[in-house]
This record gives structure tokens, sequence and C-alpha cells, in this order.
């Protein structure tokens, strides 16, 4: 999985042979991607969020996820 703090983005990696094409992508939660039909969106979570990603190619697919941990603002206290 991933970890970033609140307010940040993260690109999800991915790649698939050339050879697996025409692939198509579907991810979940859509909401905090900035397109959920591509391999790679930019994921812009406010809490951490496991997503579900699902690959199609004619009447086979798969799904995988990953999970994306949130960690909120860092508080310090001088005393």
């Amino acid at each position: 999985g991933y970890r970033i703090c609140s307010g940040d983005s993260i690109p999800f990696p991915g790649s698939v042979p050339s050879s697996f094409s025409p692939i198509f992508w579907s991810w979940t939660p859509a909401t905090t991607l900035d397109d959920s039909t591509k391999l790679n969106p930019v994921a812009r979570p406010t809490e951490s969020t496991v997503y579900y990603l699902t690959g199609s190619l004619g009447n086979c697919s798969v799904t995988d996820s990953v999970i994306v941990t949130v960690f909120s603002g860092i508080t310090a206290t001088v005393s």
C-alpha cells in the first residue's frame, strides 16, 4: 500500500504488456481519482481508502486492490 499526508495525492503506477490490449479499467471508489477508467489514475483521498481495480478483456476480468493510508496533520506540544 501507500502512505500519504492529508491533502497530498499519489499516482498509481502500473503497466501491462501491449499484447493484452484493449483492456478496460475500472477503479472504485472513483470519487477521489482524477480518472477511474485509466490504469494509472492520481488519487487524492481525504481518509484511508481501499481502492479496487478491475481489468476486463473480452469475457475475462480480474480485480485487485491497494490501500492508501492517509495521515492527518502532525501536532507538536512544547513544554
